[in-house]
């Protein structure tokens, strides 16, 4: 066949032989295209150069990646940590200054893989987001004017008594930076530190961190511009948010650490985030450790979410007032607030020695913290929790009594706080504490002056009188009425200065009531021979705030053969017993006999062959009660139960009687 079709013809090629090979020739073409493209393995591109690469790329890389905070446990080693950083991080870790901490780059893409896998790792105590912090301020125009908050904060009358220059107290302004060059501030710089660049020059340049500073601490009666709340604390500014107000968590919190290692009492800090940071309460805590007072804005986005670092433990969170004393329209009102303070159109410096109106908590977190730098200079010795309660104590108290989420404790008051009273540093009742029997009261108390008394009231009655420590007595609540009292202890010194603190408490020595109103019934109905029973129920308490533990106990009515056998046994043997004892003569052996008989004949009226055995018990819990409610049972055991009603309040008063009624099932 091929010699066929290959043969000339004419000196023509046949075309039926071009046809074949050309057919041939295709195969034979795909078959090697298959191969190249899947089967034989390929040939790796050559790399360029790492520092082409490098170079390209790097103004991208921001857009590509995201930080974390690592913090190893202290029992990982040097080597294991180095490993997990290598393995994780894009570029190098930075560490934090006072922690076991450290920042690291990671890919976008990989972020939330890389945080659980290192929240995971048994080498590592936490990973969490390097969030921002922001600024918390609402700038108006710069033009001159009146600082209506002093006036509001009566702060003449507290600076008649202490201006901050009888002890220099050190506040850190831990902000955009601070201008160190302004003429109402430039006396009263220390140097500082610029986390966002990490140099030496912690200059502003936004503006924010210049304003926090003169209203905590501008140089006041120098006849320049605005007064300052402390005249004589110095500053140390602290640049930890860039040029647009924001932040990390990591420059935060190195600030912080760096502010209390360079000595401050007070750290100011007008700025927070939503995120709930460990890496940044480990700071907080750090500062407080060291007696730091940790005063933070409380937000200014108008709700009840809770911002950090002013969320944290051991932190002064303030909220904003007006100038007729109300909350400022934009700030926060939540658990975080402890105090208040002017917040609205507060006049104070601002960069390139200009002044300015600002609006915020931004602004009402440095009124507080000035009044902190007089409290601690007026008292060196005091620690940053006895500052803190001599502000709240002494404050005027805005809104509902005692402490509440909108004003905290209340709007300071530097006259009162100024005034040297006594501090109640501790009171073991909280507001709002159900009190029941005898409950102990004790109160811890820094006397200035001399002590002339302390008492505990309840009311007007006086529980008890001390004019030395310690402070303690003990409240009998059952001579007092159930319901709504108000506690108080009171500390009086010798230049007749009066403190008090005052709790509201609830006495219930009321025992639940329990009822069981209605004898239940139900019917066995169905193929599958189904009764359901509505079981009807009632606890009255009207001190316990219509809320009790409930627990329902269902018993069914059970006939025992082995029980009525026993009682049938200590019967038989009772009447034997008495029978021979009667019969005998013996006085002695007599009376010994009718004894034993006794016993047999307690025992046999003790046992009863017939009982309610518990089938079911329904724990309610934590539920309403003042009301009749019913719990619906489903069985197909028929016969006679009773139900049985137990019941605790809020103060573990147990149920003065248990309710129960029958159900009978068909």
């Amino acid at each position: 066949m091929y010699r066929k079709l290959s043969k000339e013809t004419n000196g023509k090629i046949d075309i039926r032989f071009v046809l074949v090979v050309s057919v041939a020739l295709l195969s034979i073409a795909s078959i090697i295209t298959y191969y190249y493209l899947f089967k034989w393995p390929a040939k790796k591109a050559p790399i360029p150069s790492a520092i082409d690469i490098t170079e390209l790329l790097q103004p991208e890389k921001k857009q590509t990646e995201d930080s974390i905070l690592v913090k190893f446990k202290s029992s990982t080693s040097s080597k294991e940590k180095k490993e997990i950083l290598e393995d994780e991080a894009v570029g190098k870790p930075e560490k934090l200054r006072k922690f076991p901490t450290y920042e690291i780059d990671v890919k976008k893409s990989e972020f939330r893989e890389t945080l659980n896998d290192l929240n995971k790792n048994k080498a590592v105590e936490y990973a969490e987001p390097n969030n921002n912090v922001y600024a918390l301020v609402t700038p108006n125009d710069p033009s001159f004017g009146s600082q209506w908050g002093y006036s509001v904060t009566k702060a003449q009358s507290g600076w008649d008594t202490e201006r901050g220059q009888t002890n220099e107290i050190k506040i850190a302004i831990v902000d955009t930076g601070v201008d160190i060059d302004h003429p109402d501030l430039s006396a009263k710089m220390l140097p500082g530190y610029d986390f966002v660049n990490n140099d030496s020059n912690p200059d502003d340049d936004e503006g924010h961190g210049s304003h926090v500073a003169g209203i905590a601490a501008a140089s006041t009666n120098n006849g320049v511009g605005v007064a300052g709340m402390s005249w004589g604390a110095k500053i140390i500014p602290v640049k930890s948010l860039n040029q647009f107000g924001s932040g990390t968590y990591q420059q935060v919190s190195n600030g912080i650490t760096y502010a209390a290692d360079r000595g401050a009492r007070v750290i100011n800090l007008s700025l927070g985030g939503y995120s709930y940071s460990k890496t940044l309460q480990n700071a907080t805590d750090y500062a407080h450790a060291k007696g730091v007072v940790v005063v933070a804005a409380a937000g200014n986005s108008s709700s009840r979410r809770i911002l950090y670092p002013a969320g944290n433990p051991h932190v002064v969170g303030v909220a904003a007032t007006d100038s007729s004393d109300r909350r400022a329209s934009f700030s926060n009102y939540n658990s975080s607030v402890d105090i208040s303070a002017p917040g609205v159109s507060i006049l104070s410096t601002y960069n390139g020695a200009r002044y300015a109106y600002m609006n915020g908590t931004s602004m009402s977190a440095p009124f507080v913290s000035g009044l902190a730098g007089l409290v601690l200079s007026q008292n060196p010795s005091f620690s940053a929790d006895q500052t803190a309660n001599t502000m709240y104590q002494q404050s005027h108290d805005l809104g509902s009594p005692g402490r509440d989420d909108y004003f905290g404790y209340g709007r300071i008051n530097a006259q009162t706080t100024l005034q040297r009273k006594p501090i109640i540093n501790h009171f073991n009742v909280a507001n709002g504490s159900y009190l029941r029997g005898n409950r102990a009261l004790s109160a811890n108390i820094t006397f200035i002056n001399a002590i002339q008394r302390v008492t505990f009231a309840i009311g007007s009655y006086e529980i008890s009188s001390h004019t030395g420590p310690p402070y303690s007595s003990s409240l009998n609540t059952r001579r007092h009425s159930n319901g709504t009292h108000t506690l108080s202890v009171n500390a009086l010194d010798s230049a007749n200065n009066l403190t008090t603190v005052s709790r509201t408490i609830r006495i219930d020595n009321y025992r639940p009531r329990t009822y069981a109103p209605v004898r239940a019934r139900a019917k066995r109905k169905g193929r599958r021979k189904i009764a359901t029973a509505r079981l009807y129920w009632k606890v009255r308490d009207p001190y316990t705030g219509n809320r009790a533990i409930v627990k329902i106990k269902i018993a069914k009515r059970t006939y025992s053969k082995s029980r009525a056998r026993r009682k049938s046994y200590y019967y038989r043997l009772y009447k034997r017993t008495k029978a021979k004892g009667l019969r005998i003569k013996n006085r002695k052996m007599r009376r010994r006999r009718l004894n034993q008989a006794r016993i047999y004949k307690r025992r046999w009226r003790r046992i009863k062959p017939t009982y309610y055995r518990r089938v079911k018990t329904v724990n309610y819990g934590w539920t309403s009660i003042n009301r009749t409610r019913s719990y619906r049972w489903r069985t197909r055991t028929p016969g006679t139960y009773r139900f049985y009603v137990y019941s605790k309040d809020r103060v573990s008063n147990p149920q003065r009687n248990v309710a129960r009624n029958y159900l009978i099932i068909k």
